[in-house]
C-alpha cells in the first residue's frame, strides 16, 4: 500500500478536501496567510502559513490520514511534524511543545500528532500550520472548514 493510498480521507484524496479539513486545533487564526507588512519596520514579508491562538499543551491533530516525514526541531518553526498526504501534499505544525508521532509513522485523521507550545513564536503559545503542495505554500484557510 502506497501512501497515495493510505493519504485519502473518507476515501476520497486530500485535493478534493479543500475548504472541508477539520482544524488541527480550535482557537481562531491570530497570524494570517499571505503579505503583511510590519507597522513598525515598514517592511513586507510574506507568510507561508497561519498561526492559531491556542492554550499552552492544547492537543494538536491531522488534518487528514497520512505519512510522518519529520518530526524534530526545525529553525525558525521551533518542534514540528510535516505529514505526507500524498499527491504532493504536506501540512506542517509548528510551535510544538510535545511531538508525539515518530517519522514514518501512518496517522488517521483527528490523531494526536503534538502538543502546542511556544517554540519559535514571539506572541506566546500557539499553533503554526502550513498546507503545502510541493513546495508552494498553499493559504490553510481555504482547506479548513468553516466554524
Amino acid at each position: 500500500r502506497s501512501i497515495s493510498d493510505s493519504a485519502s480521507v473518507s476515501g476520497r484524496r486530500f485535493s478534493s478536501r479543500k475548504g472541508e479539513l477539520r482544524r488541527p486545533v480550535q482557537g481562531r487564526i491570530r497570524n494570517p496567510f499571505g503579505r503583511v507588512v510590519d507597522v513598525q519596520y515598514q517592511t513586507q514579508i510574506f507568510r507561508k502559513g497561519v498561526e492559531f491562538s491556542a492554550r499552552m499543551g492544547e492537543r494538536v491533530r491531522a488534518v487528514a490520514p497520512g505519512r510522518v516525514r519529520f518530526a524534530g526541531w526545525f529553525r525558525g518553526y521551533g518542534k514540528i511534524v510535516i505529514l505526507d498526504h500524498g499527491a504532493g501534499y504536506f501540512t506542517v505544525s509548528g510551535q510544538l511543545s510535545q511531538i508525539q508521532v515518530q517519522v514514518g509513522e501512518k496517522v488517521k485523521s483527528g490523531q494526536v500528532v503534538g502538543t502546542v507550545g511556544e517554540t519559535g513564536s514571539l506572541e506566546g503559545p500557539g499553533l503554526y500550520f502550513e498546507v503545502r503542495r510541493g513546495g508552494v505554500p498553499l493559504n490553510p484557510a481555504e482547506w479548513l472548514a468553516k466554524g
